[in-house]
């Protein structure tokens, strides 16, 4: 308590911001060591999960937990009320302290974090620490007494595992137990205590032996004012409104994180879903020394899930992310409370002058405020960008069946796709004929690969490879272009230093990026290479990368640029296209136009194409049912037929389950055929017709 009344307001909100700037660089730090090990948990899951969260799912949690702020310190004033408060604060000042509370109540273990709203509340408004540890308290015990029953309930009414029903009702018994210790032990041991330290009188007094001996009357004049006030019925129902709006948000948030990576979990019974929650709250509760309850909630919650079935690994990695997007909008609210607090008067401050913050404050807070955000928004954007550090699983064929109405569309043609897939536990490429759609896989080595490109005459593809065992297509970590004859099965090193490669229309050169800003050509024969554009060239940043480069027989660029400008552009000879924002931008073999994939539609991408004659975009193709999230579009070579995958939503090019599709050019989007059936991933395929 000494330490609490020795601050004032500003020097807890600084220290608070201090501590919310410390707690993102910790969990930047916790990301990148997940990252750098990779042998227990695979990050890439992790961020595909918290990239994937659906925003309507965010702001739901978002609105929730502010419904549930209302509940909760309506609760706290009328515990303070009861327990004799005086200084009766108003919802205009619980509000915003009761916000911060959220944010910080997990910052030391079992919960001391929540002390920071006695400070707070001290300082803002002259309530007395006994008051508010006596309602912080009450509030507590408020919320173990309505979660036993509903504890109860599940255990013996809903919950089927044996081993499940006994452990909660065992945990619960003992909570009940310690619940009924602790109202004991306030109704009487505390009273008991008070007159003990009001008795004692030692020799020779001083100031911090009766400075405690006055707060420990206090605050068993609160308790015990507080027991006697009454309106329990009031803060009973207050308590549940409190706590199904907050598991409604959590329910809402875990539906938002698996709903496309663990689509099977989206259906869990509410029973369970609550039992996870519980078992979570229950575990981060613990007296164990963990920052923001990383860790201990997962254990607890993971725990739980595990129970219900879900491997441990993929349990651990859920509430993982379900935790770290919770902390997020945690936080996010909270800071903006502190910054109400940090540039709001308190009532007492109100009456008296006092003179404005040095420049060298405001310039502290300023700054503290700038890093959090750039934190955060640094935070978001190595989420959105990060690669899969480990190969996803290898996966299984999940029907053997051809595609019904190949044969039926294909007018006796013959032809054939390439694609790279994981199937064989590493990503390959794959040969499949049309139409009798059989399978062959054309490369066995160790290293990753992928990107096939068939040549103009269909006689030879070229591919990159990696340098490792397991090589993300987004990891900037040097690949080499291989050729490769399809007739021989002959291989040779075409390029050093080179990805994304496409053909020339001669079928005499390979164009390819390096050095993330350049686009160069190498002949076929000789090996010869040569520098075409770079980004400085083209108006652009240095450091902007030129990704998918693409020549149409004039020489000209089509190119999807990422750093510091993202966008799809064309640049035919003195006259730069800005096309979208989109990416894999590609020529029509007639030139006429480009196509490219952008955002929007069903699945959250869609296929466009812009018209050069009449100079303007259009959505050509959104696929309509479950397989709505298109990528790696090709036409064949006289324009008829597209070959694309698709997800349900996955968007991670080397993890998610993408799916070959066969489309006929602007017939309806839902005649697509679709080629392959495998669990695993299958992407950037190319077509060619014979």
């Amino acid at each position: 308590m000494k330490l609490i009344n020795s601050l004032n307001t500003r020097q807890i909100l600084l220290r608070l911001l201090i501590g919310a700037a410390t707690s993102f660089a910790i969990l930047a730090l916790l990301l990148f060591a997940f990252s750098s090990t990779g042998q227990t948990l695979n990050l890439s899951r992790l961020i595909d999960l918290i990239r994937n969260i659906t925003p309507i799912a965010l702001i739901s949690y978002m609105l929730t937990q502010l419904v549930g702020v209302v509940f909760r310190s309506s609760r706290y004033r009328v515990l303070l009320l009861n327990s004799g408060d005086q200084t009766r604060p108003g919802m205009k000042d619980l509000v915003p302290v009761t916000l911060v509370r959220n944010m910080t109540v997990d910052l030391l273990p079992a919960r001391i974090g929540e002390l920071v709203f006695v400070g707070l509340l001290k300082k803002t408004n002259q309530t007395h620490a006994s008051h508010s540890l006596t309602a912080l308290v009450f509030s507590t015990l408020f919320d173990i007494a309505i979660i036993l029953p509903v504890v109860f309930i599940l255990s013996v009414f809903i919950l089927t595992e044996r081993q499940t029903q006994l452990t909660m009702l065992f945990g619960a018994t003992l909570i009940l137990i310690c619940l009924v210790m602790v109202f004991v032990g306030l109704r009487y041991a505390v009273p008991w205590i008070a007159r003990l330290v009001s008795n004692y009188s030692p020799s020779q007094p001083n100031k911090l032996t009766h400075k405690f001996a006055d707060f420990v009357v206090e605050l068993n004049d609160a308790i015990q004012s507080t027991i006697k006030g009454g309106h329990f019925n009031y803060v009973v129902c207050l308590t549940i409104g409190l706590r199904v709006t907050k598991y409604a948000g959590l329910c809402m948030l875990f539906l938002g994180v698996v709903h496309i990576n663990y689509p099977h979990l989206s259906d869990i019974p509410l029973s369970q879903l609550v039992s996870i929650l519980i078992a979570g709250e229950t575990a981060a509760s613990l007296p164990v020394p963990t920052f923001l309850s990383l860790g201990s909630y997962e254990a607890g919650s993971a725990g739980m899930l595990s129970i219900f079935g879900v491997d441990l690994t993929s349990a651990v990695i859920i509430m993982l992310a379900a935790h770290l997007s919770s902390q997020l909008v945690d936080y996010t609210m909270g800071l903006a409370a502190v910054a109400w607090l940090l540039f709001r008067p308190s009532e007492a401050q109100k009456n008296i002058q006092h003179r404005r913050p040095s420049v060298l404050t405001m310039f502290a807070i300023t700054g503290l405020v700038c890093a959090a955000l750039f934190s955060l928004y640094s935070g978001w954007q190595a989420i959105r960008t990060a690669w899969s550090l480990n190969s996803p699983p290898a996966g299984q064929i999940i029907e053997t069946a051809q595609s019904q109405g190949l044969q039926a569309n294909w007018s006796n043609r013959k032809g054939f796709i390439v694609w790279s897939s994981n199937r064989s536990g590493n990503h390959d490429i794959y040969h499949m004929s049309l139409p009798e759609q059989k399978v062959t896989q054309l490369t066995t080595h160790a290293n990753t690969e992928n990107l096939p490109k068939i040549s103009p005459d269909g006689e030879k593809i070229v591919f990159q490879r990696g340098r490792k065992t397991w090589h993300s297509f987004r990891d900037p970590t040097p690949w080499d272009l291989f050729l490769k004859d399809l007739k021989t099965g002959e291989e040779k090193l075409l390029a050093k230093n080179a990805s994304d490669p496409n053909w020339t229309r001669d079928g005499k050169q390979v164009t390819f990026r390096r050095d993330f800003s350049e686009v160069y050509a190498v002949d076929i024969v000789s090996a010869e290479e040569k520098l075409l554009y770079k980004s400085s060239d083209l108006n652009l940043p240095e450091n902007a990368g030129l990704q998918t480069p693409m020549l149409n027989s004039a020489g000209e660029l089509a190119v999807t640029v990422r750093g510091p400008l993202r966008m799809t552009a064309v640049y035919k000879i003195n006259n730069p296209i800005h096309v979208g924002q989109g990416c894999q931008v590609t020529w029509s073999p007639d030139e006429r136009f480009v196509y490219y994939i952008d955002h929007g539609g069903n699945g959250q991408n869609l296929l466009k194409r812009y018209d050069f004659d009449a100079g303007e975009n259009r959505v050509w193709m959104d696929m309509p049912g479950e397989y709505s999230h298109e990528y790696f579009p090709k036409l064949t070579q006289d324009g008829q037929w597209l070959v694309f995958a698709a997800s349900t939503g996955g968007h991670e090019h080397d993890t998610a389950d993408y799916e070959l599709f066969l489309w006929k050019v602007d017939s309806q989007p839902e005649t697509a055929i679709r080629l392959t059936h495998h669990s695993g991933n299958d992407s950037w395929p190319d077509i060619y017709l014979m």
